[in-house]
């Protein structure tokens, strides 16, 4: 696929500076992770502080599921339209979210190129997605599990992440078993390294290049990571913030990974960095030990602006907000392709029937769990904290989804994505109030 001109921009940005920075020999120790400035480092509450006595293997051995059953749930969840090393065949092509963007991208599809260019601003999330082939071979089960059910952002440099699905904890449970089966023995081997030498190898060697360590005291040493642009695009796209590595990762496998990841998961993208084995116990115990600050509080709700003073029309909603992404989930029948999961169901939900890519399609509602059509416009009560409208409610709720405060009630819109902006809202409550009309 050709490298995201955008990406490559950025990539080669960073390289210059690194570039510029080692010549002149600076190294600069500094606070990092959002954190207020001044803010105190303590010690995370996670399984690091647990890790030294193997507590951790008996969490791990307790949340065993079935791995059996979670084969099939990767299918009723179609885990590979996204995701490649599912264990499923590939499906249909208009069922091949990532592959369709990917090649929307690389202007390969067989439409006239202002076609594909008028697409790519739509497409432009869920190029690059992680394999699942051999992820769980370093991952915790119990954190996996954690996450399919309420996913956080991992990757700091993505704007999209996993979407919320509507999975039960049994369902998450034998899911994250299926992915991590096959994994090697559990080992209650502390990580014995020196955390003060491992903060300046970490920054040396130009992980930071691609990762974030959020509330971790760290070393910015320039040095370029000598990988090759395409696969330094991916990497960056792909790092998780380190802040999170001790729930996630498995301990005693993180300085053997931090070595030659190759040797651990076959398709890495992260390379070997020419560590030793001391080097790398020593990146290790900084990544697990080093103080934290707190993480940041969480984001308020969003600030919801007036209804707008004057008339606004489906035009311009669907222009500026329904187009942008919308439209992918939620189409019609006979519009060509798959009309998308938010209308005829996917990804483990049911048929909804929402439809955005037409003003006749908005006026038809959405389909309850009963079966019966409701308006996506009228008050419901038990929205009301949201907006009232479940149309209004879907896009407010998915802030509360990104600040870590799920909603039950409703799910957030546009899965796995940003918010929309308050003008943005503020365009489509707007439109509600003055009862949807299409001129």
């Amino acid at each position: 696929m050709a490298l995201d001109r955008a990406l490559l921009s950025r990539v080669t940005l960073v390289v210059l500076v690194l570039a510029g920075l080692a010549a002149c020999g600076q190294s600069t120790p500094r606070g990092d992770g959002g954190s207020p400035a001044g803010t105190a480092p303590v010690e995370s509450a996670t399984a690091a502080a647990r890790e030294a006595d193997g507590a951790w293997v008996a969490v791990e051995k307790s949340a065993h599921g079935d791995a059996a059953r979670g084969k099939a749930l990767v299918a009723k969840y179609e885990c590979n339209r996204c995701h490649d090393g599912t264990g499923q065949p590939a499906p249909a092509f208009d069922h091949q979210c990532v592959g369709c963007h990917q090649l929307v991208a690389a202007e390969k599809l067989p439409f006239p190129k202002e076609k594909l260019d008028a697409w790519q601003s739509a497409t432009r999330h869920y190029i690059t997605t992680p394999g699942l082939g051999t992820v769980g071979q370093t991952m915790r089960a119990s954190w996996l599990a954690s996450f399919l059910r309420e996913p956080v952002k991992i990757r700091p440099h993505q704007e999209e992440w996993m979407p919320r699905l509507r999975m039960t904890e049994n369902d998450a449970r034998d899911l994250a078993a299926y992915l991590t089966a096959g994994a090697g023995e559990l080992r209650a081997t502390p990580v014995e390294g020196d955390a003060a030498r491992g903060e300046e190898i970490v920054g040396r060697k130009g992980c930071f290049v691609c990762h974030e360590f959020s509330g971790a005291a760290r070393a910015d040493v320039a040095m370029e990571p000598k990988v090759a642009p395409e696969r330094l695009s991916r990497g960056i796209l792909l790092a998780p913030d380190l802040r999170l590595t001790r729930d996630r990762f498995r301990p005693d496998l993180l300085a053997r990974w931090i070595q030659d990841p190759s040797s651990v998961r076959a398709d890495a993208t992260m390379p070997a960095l020419g560590l030793t084995e001391e080097e790398a116990r020593d990146a290790a115990a900084y990544i697990l030990h080093t103080p934290l600050a707190a993480p940041p509080p969480a984001a308020p709700p969003i600030t919801r602006l007036p209804v707008l003073e004057r008339h606004v029309s489906y035009e311009e909603v669907a222009s500026r907000v329904f187009r942008r992404s919308c439209t992918h989930c939620h189409a019609e029948a006979g519009s060509g392709g798959d009309p998308g999961p938010g209308s005829t169901g996917g990804f483990g939900f049911a048929p909804r029937g929402v439809q955005l890519l037409s003003y006749a399609g908005t006026q038809k509602g959405y389909l309850g769990d009963d079966g019966v059509r409701r308006s996506l416009f009228a008050k419901e009560p038990a929205l009301d904290r949201w907006g009232g409208a479940r149309l209004v409610a879907a896009l407010v709720a998915r802030h509360e989804e990104t600040s870590g405060r799920p909603v039950a009630e409703v799910r957030g819109m546009p899965m796995g994505l940003p918010g929309l902006s308050p003008e943005e809202l503020q365009l489509v409550e707007t439109w509600v109030s003055e009862g949807a009309p299409r001129e």
